[in-house]
């Protein structure tokens, strides 16, 4: 009878231990699957939060885009104006101050007496500073 006693004692201390090896199996298979569902939980939150910079980032760029388009545009209206403010300043210079006679001796004027002096200068001794 002891044997018998000693076989279901066996029996017995293998079933609780078959049971616990059981619950702890179930357990790891439970933290392993809730491992898993948290980690794709933050990869779709993470795919999200991708998503709206992205968005961000593109609508950031077509903003910035569209100002140096516009800032372009009013460059090249200021330098037309210009342009246009210079060629008709040329334009009233040519017809008021180049057929003159007196604006041509005023050149011939300046440049005999810009020669003197450059020649003047030309044969003033050189100094040395010492």
């Amino acid at each position: 009878m002891e044997n018998v006693d000693l076989l279901h004692l066996i029996f017995a201390g293998l079933s609780i231990a078959a049971t616990i090896l059981g619950g702890l199996f179930g357990i790891v298979k439970w933290l392993a699957a809730e491992r898993q569902k948290t980690r794709e939980d933050f990869d779709n939150k993470l795919q999200l939060v991708q998503e709206r910079l992205e968005e961000r980032v593109s609508e950031a760029e077509h903003g910035i885009e569209s100002k140096v388009e516009t800032a372009l545009q009013q460059m090249g209206e200021t330098m037309r104006g210009v342009r246009e403010k210079i060629n008709s300043v040329e334009l009233d210079s040519e017809r008021r101050f180049m057929p003159k006679g007196n604006f041509d001796d005023f050149r011939k004027e300046y440049r005999e007496d810009m020669k003197r002096i450059f020649d003047r200068l030309d044969r003033l001794p050189a100094q040395t500073n010492e």
